[in-house]
């Protein structure tokens, strides 16, 4: 048992009458024997010390790991910026209100386009009638000229031929459109089949264009 620190009862240093016998060897062997309990029981002391101390220490040591580091400012140096930007209900600070001068122009597909602002988003203008180029373009059976704009077709149609009969090959017939002044293709509007009049042959012609094969 221990008590505030010392040893309560251990075995005592015992020192045997004079002229017993084997009493010099006894008396070592016990003292060496009191010598290793008072070993034992200092060492013994020294962690159950050492082991309250550290038991004391931890608390204290996990909470100092739970607060964040900080570092006061040097003499010269900013503090560090606050990230709410100064704003005690961590608001984000007003802008200024967007000039809408960044615009794109998204075709319709119908003549019309809608004007968007590119930095915020916004609808400008819903609808707006296209500009249309001075150049008419062809493709297929159809014509158009080109938004300046939005790059959409604009008086989009079919071509009309002009009054002049059609050129021909084995492709179709082939006109100029009396609007866009371009030429363009049909397919031959055949007739039926007939025999040559020798038996050996048969032919057919266009019905627009008089290309017989």
């Amino acid at each position: 048992m221990v008590r505030y620190g010392k040893l309560a009862s251990y075995p005592q240093r015992v020192d045997w009458p004079a002229g017993t016998a084997n009493g010099s060897r006894n008396q070592r062997k016990q003292n060496k024997e009191v010598y290793v309990m008072r070993t034992l029981t200092r060492k013994l002391l020294s962690l159950l010390l050492a082991f309250t101390m550290v038991c004391a220490m931890v608390p204290a040591a996990m909470a100092a790991d739970g607060e964040p580091e900080t570092t006061p400012p040097t003499e010269g140096q900013e503090p560090p910026e606050d990230p709410d930007g100064g704003n005690d209900e961590g608001e984000n600070p007003p802008t200024e209100p967007c000039d809408h001068s960044n615009l794109s122009y998204d075709p319709n597909n119908d003549g019309t386009h809608n004007v968007v602002c590119k930095d915020c988003g916004k609808t400008i203008e819903e609808d707006e009638a296209c500009t249309a180029g001075s150049k008419w373009e062809s493709s297929g059976d159809n014509h158009y000229k080109v938004c300046t704009e939005c790059g959409g077709h604009v008086s989009e149609g079919k071509h009309t031929p002009t009054n002049d009969a059609p050129t021909f090959d084995e492709t179709g017939c082939q006109y100029t459109c009396s609007v866009c002044e371009k030429p363009y293709v049909q397919p031959h509007d055949w007739s039926e089949w007939k025999d040559a009049g020798d038996g050996k042959k048969h032919s057919r012609s266009c019905k627009k264009c008089n290309y017989s094969e």
